[in-house]
């Protein structure tokens, strides 16, 4: 890689060092640190929402890679992540409903916490969180090294390391509000590598007529899906999962929705960043796609489909693509590191420590627990690969889905308003999805075809369980009462 490439990578990253350090020094409070003072506007909301889900592994991993493997079936992708932005923003079936809570909560946890009346509701969420996004800010960093390992003359692990600190340095110095404005750059960096793509799509060696026609195909929609070997309604069920369900027990979409404060403010963002990001990520798709003509075989990987991408180009568009790739990373780990601290502190210590829902702690706290989350993530990464084999999707699924166990509390706290509930579904449900997650997880290692059976079973014993309880107490009052009548009139006859 000559120094031009290196420069236009190295100018991203010192903008967003550069940001980090300016609100570093604007930050006071705990609420500037983690929900932005509570201000954020519509336009941010959007960016953030936008930036924040267009990951380096969803450009890479999900829309190229899949879109070169499957053809039309990665549409299911961008579908049912607009059908999560699309329930999300509408307040009669989502958590924004509770405008008294998102305009003075701090947390998902705290939320349930509240609604269940039950401390340990609240500690059992946070947990789930916080190993959902260890999971997903290590395979950000893992993959992504991976990935510049090939261009740079850096040793894999020194990359890791590098990354993992450059997300860090600039989050603890200036906490959501550093988010916020580096995810304005970098949203405009994701823009520009879009740009590029479809640039490359009519002036590349892409048949553009033919990328189209394979691209909207639609039976295509309804195809096996290797490498999952599974059922098309069941990959479809998983990307509904992951992708619609998600963002109801997401803690970084929760924290956005806090930090905008008000309803109206939250449902357009939340509308209006999913059409967004679903723009971005169709010239990704079809850059995947005209690959996949290109090179029938369906046998390269990943990192081989953007080499093949990135190969014979000028070092400008070698540079704004790698540009755009580093801030799809960025974008969403920096997100993944606020929730994770906030997570950390205010719910699983603050219980431990105090049990009190307004204990916070002070911004060196804050700042040093994201620098020991980076540590011990890096420690957690090197271990498992040493203890277990590192299979991405696997590790991926199982991480994701420890988070979207949740749903079922939260949507029954939804339809159930003004009401505190009862706290055991919720600790079952929650406690049984998360430890299914891991179980299956652990099955899918030595058997391929379960791997997209653990988002949708860890999910489906979380709703099975909750709804047992739920009916079961129902059930049990209902024969309690029959026979306590029927004890009544044998006595009143007696």
């Amino acid at each position: 890689m000559n120094s031009v490439i290196l420069l236009i990578v190295f100018i991203p990253l010192a903008i967003y060092l550069i940001e980090g350090i300016r609100h570093g020094l604007k930050v006071k409070t705990w609420d500037q640190f983690f929900l932005a003072d509570r201000k954020l506007r519509l336009t941010s909301f959007i960016i953030n929402t936008a930036a924040t889900n267009f990951s380096f592994l969803t450009a890479v991993f999900v829309l190229i890679s899949w879109a070169y493997a499957y053809g039309p079936a990665v549409w299911w992708t961008i579908i049912t992540a607009f059908l999560g932005f699309l329930f999300y923003s509408i307040p009669k079936i989502s958590p924004i409903k509770d405008e008294k809570f998102f305009s003075t909560g701090n947390t998902l946890h705290e939320y349930l916490g509240i609604r269940y009346n039950s401390n340990l509701v609240r500690f059992i969420a946070s947990l789930c969180t916080v190993t959902a996004f260890i999971g997903f800010f290590i395979a950000e960093v893992y993959i992504f090294a991976g990935f510049l390992s090939q261009y740079l003359p850096i040793s894999f692990w020194k990359l890791i390391i590098l990354l993992a600190f450059i997300a860090c340095f600039y989050t603890l110095l200036g906490g959501f509000f550093a988010v916020v404005k580096t995810d304005l750059w970098q949203f405009f960096f994701i823009i520009l590598g879009s740009i590029i793509f479809l640039y490359l799509l009519g002036a590349g060696p892409f048949d553009l007529k033919n990328t189209l026609l394979k691209s909207f195909n639609l039976s295509g929609l309804f195809k096996p899906i290797p490498p999952f070997q599974a059922p098309p309604l069941l990959f479809v069920a998983m990307t509904f999962v992951l992708n619609s369900l998600w963002y109801f027990s997401a803690m970084t979409m929760w924290q956005r929705s806090l930090a905008a404060k008000y309803q109206k403010t939250i449902s357009r963002g939340a509308l209006y960043g999913g059409l967004v990001f679903c723009s971005i990520a169709i010239p990704v798709i079809l850059i995947g796609i005209g690959i996949r003509l290109l090179f029938p075989s369906g046998n390269l990987g990943p990192f081989e489909i953007i080499s093949e991408l990135l190969k014979n180009k000028n070092p400008l568009i070698l540079g704004g693509i790698l540009t755009f790739f580093c801030s799809a990373f960025l974008s969403t780990a920096d997100s993944n590191l606020i929730a994770l601290s906030q997570s950390l502190l205010y719910d699983i210590i603050g219980i431990i420590r105090r049990k009190k829902a307004e204990f916070k702690f002070s911004l060196s706290a804050v700042r040093i627990s994201i620098l020991i989350i980076t540590v011990a993530s890096l420690l957690f990464l090197y271990l498992y690969q040493k203890l277990f084999k590192f299979d991405l999707i696997t590790f991926l699924l199982t991480f994701f889905s420890c988070q979207v166990v949740l749903f079922p509390s939260v949507i029954y706290a939804v339809f159930k308003p003004n009401q505190t509930l009862s706290k055991w579904p919720a600790i079952f449900s929650i406690a049984g999805g998360y430890l299914t997650a891991f179980i299956l997880g652990k099955i899918s290692t030595t058997n391929p075809v379960l791997q997209v059976i653990t988002p949708v079973g860890s999910l489906g014993i979380a709703l099975l369980i909750f709804l047992g309880i739920i009916l079961g107490k129902k059930i049990f009052k209902i024969i309690f009462r029959k026979r306590g009548g029927i004890e009544r009139e044998v006595k009143f006859r007696g």
